[in-house]
């Protein structure tokens, strides 16, 4: 039996999650009586379903032989998904009879890690679905493993401590000399008296009071007590249990180290750097060991190394001054090996990241770290050029001629923060405009932004993808600033983040900061023009905007002399777009 190592104490040898290696496994499904119970590989798990079960009655099962599993494991852990109208219930097969390992656990709906007792040694194990409810289900299995539970305590109890000083690394503030960057990928330390005043200005002071509430609330965080082997993370799907209950470490840096340089405030500034020596000092940049067992090659892409390069990138930057050299070297060469290199893997491995979101959203890592490594590495040039015609080409094929996108408003809204983040310091950087390195069909955006947001500033006329009612991130104010006599101009207000609150994405983004170094010094709230009926017809999208008129005394339905009185006013609140008249009777 081969053994995927998750470490030294923990080994999968049931990887349903990774394709390759599932469809080796000697499974056996067996279904419950007159169910059909079948079985289906996905890319992240192997996922049984039915169609109808009778409650109390068994769906089905899994088997698979474990002969020769090593004696020093004392645990089963069984990871799987099981909705809360079914239980599960796993049996070990020794001397050719099968014993419940424990009492049957109803699912959660949630990931769960079942850990159970090895005992004497089995030669199978399985897994019984039983159904609570009648009715069609489905169930996931994520791995199945084993544990020296003692050897896993001690691994725990031996894990380095970290002091907040990290002596040898950032400077001792009597010695931090006068503000001085590492690249300026979006501003420079000249353009900090602008950014003051912008601060207190009336469109931006609303904004930043938000950006600065939130990196005060981090001091209190202690992110030393919180470097493991993998980054701290929010999104439980391929997350330890023992893992979780930790706040992602991406935005908090980058707030604190903006407010701090805004605000000359050292404890801030400090904090970022601290975040910035925990992030160097985490072993891998991604969410669990399940991306790195030993015999698998099974990921989810480069997501959290996009976001922590990136967050690492703009620290580092801003805040080289407080850096000795070694501490430069070391965050150096950790947003390659921890970062980069898993990015560039991902580009070249994966195709499909070109036609969709990803692969523009990548390159924004690459970008960013590349920029940054460039002055002490020149040889990282190259590699920023061949990130910036990947981030063009990505672009090409995801904004659709008519200027919109088939994945909907808010993962619009995030692709766009995260590409003209990058596009910006990469002009920067080049002594370029920013003009100059937009993606071409992004000037047609705009059509598809005013249709989305005619009813509302800012606001967006459809449901889609976990967003709320608005356009989320800092995207429409960056294009506000890249196409300033256009329809952005005109919402930009309303999507600050006084105006649109907090969404799904803010775990994916560091949201805020962009808009506020890069964004309009004025920005509007008013709805965008949009032609009463507007089709964009690759992004498959018919709009009809229509005027509501005011009903008279006497119902026009019901009147004629109503029905040839003039309208007596517009309405000034939006009409709703699904109207198929407008009487309001």
């Amino acid at each position: 039996m081969q053994l995927f190592e998750l470490n030294p104490a923990e080994s999968i040898y049931a990887p349903f999650h990774d394709g390759h290696a599932a469809e080796q496994l000697p499974l056996t499904v067996t279904p419950g009586r007159a169910v059909n119970f079948r079985c289906d590989s996905f890319w992240d798990s192997t996922k049984a379903r039915w169609d109808d079960c009778a409650a109390g009655a068994v769906a089905g099962s899994f088997s698979l032989p474990v002969a020769g599993l090593p004696a020093r494991f004392d645990r089963y852990v069984f990871c799987v998904v099981v909705p809360a109208d079914v239980s599960v219930e796993f049996f070990a097969c020794r001397g050719g009879e099968w014993s419940s390992l424990g009492a049957p656990v109803r699912g959660n709906s949630l990931r769960m890690e079942i850990n159970l007792p090895v005992g004497a040694p089995a030669t199978a194990v399985r897994a019984e679905f039983t159904a609570l409810q009648p009715g069609a289900q489905m169930v996931s299995l994520q791995w199945w493993g084993v544990a020296d539970s003692a050897l896993l305590a001690r691994l725990e109890k031996a894990r380095p401590e970290y002091d907040a000083t990290w002596e040898g690394l950032i400077l001792p503030e009597a010695e931090w000399p006068e503000v001085k960057f590492a690249r300026g990928l979006l501003f420079a330390e000249g353009d900090l008296p602008g950014l003051k005043a912008r601060a207190a200005s009336a469109t931006w002071s609303g904004h930043f009071r938000i950006i600065e509430e939130r990196a005060r609330q981090s001091l209190a965080r202690q992110p030393e007590k919180e470097i493991g082997d993998y980054l701290p993370w929010s999104d439980y799907r391929y997350l330890r249990e023992r893992e979780q209950g930790l706040d992602p470490w991406m935005a908090e840096p980058v707030l604190c180290a903006l407010v701090g340089l805004v605000r000359e405030d050292r404890a801030l500034i400090r904090h970022a750097l601290r975040f910035l020596m925990c992030f160097v000092h985490t072993k891998h940049w991604c969410q669990s060991a399940e991306s790195r067992a030993r015999g698998s090659t099974w990921d989810q892409r480069c997501f959290l190394e996009e976001m922590a390069v990136t967050t690492c990138a703009l620290v580092f930057d801003w805040l080289y001054f407080a850096l000795t050299e070694r501490a430069r070297d070391l965050v150096r060469v950790a947003i390659w090996d921890k970062g980069l290199s898993i990015l560039q893997r991902d580009m070249v491995k994966w195709e499909y990241v070109y036609a969709i979101n990803q692969g523009p959203w990548f390159c924004r890592a690459r970008i960013l770290g590349g920029l940054v490594l460039e002055p002490a590495w020149p040889r990282a040039k190259s590699y920023v050029e061949q990130a910036h015609a990947d981030m063009q080409e990505g672009m090409a094929n995801y904004i659709l001629p008519d200027g919109g996108v088939d994945e909907g408003v808010g993962y619009f809204s995030v692709t766009l923060h995260a590409v003209l983040s990058g596009l910006l310091a990469y002009a920067r950087a080049r002594g370029m405009p920013i003009a100059q390195v937009l993606p071409p069909r992004l000037a047609h955006s705009s059509h598809f932004v005013a249709v989305m947001s005619a009813m509302s500033p800012g606001g967006r006329g459809a449901p889609t993808d976990n967003s709320n009612s608005r356009f989320t991130g800092d995207a429409i104010a960056l294009l506000a600033a890249c196409y300033p006599q256009d329809v952005y101009a005109k919402i930009a207000l309303g999507t600050l983040l006084q105006m649109r609150g907090n969404t799904y994405y803010r775990q994916y983004m560091i949201d805020g900061p962009f808009a506020f170094i890069a964004g309009p010094e004025e920005a509007q709230n008013r709805p965008a023009s949009c032609r009463p009926q507007t089709c964009l017809p690759h992004t498959i999208q018919l709009t009809s905007r229509r005027e509501e008129i005011a009903p008279a005394a006497t119902c026009a339905c019901t009147s004629a002399a109503a029905r040839r009185a003039p309208a007596t006013r517009i309405l000034t609140r939006a009409p709703s777009p699904w109207s198929s008249t407008n009487c309001r009777c």
